[in-house]
């Protein structure tokens, strides 16, 4: 997923931080592997991102 994220510059990170309840500083952390996602924002932000194409697996 943090791949995906990466490789789709265009999408806003702070507004994904919005939809799934989730701090950017912790979001920026995890994306840059400084911290492990909990499993429930993994779930919501797997959702969100299937609207904008993405089709793995949390």
């Amino acid at each position: 997923m943090k791949k995906w994220i990466k490789e789709h510059s265009a999408l806003n990170h702070r507004e994904l931080c919005k939809l799934i309840e989730w701090s950017p500083s912790s979001f920026h952390q995890w994306l840059n592997d400084k911290r492990s996602i909990p499993e429930e924002k993994a779930k919501l932000l797997a959702d969100v991102l299937k609207e904008y194409g993405f089709k793995g697996q949390y």
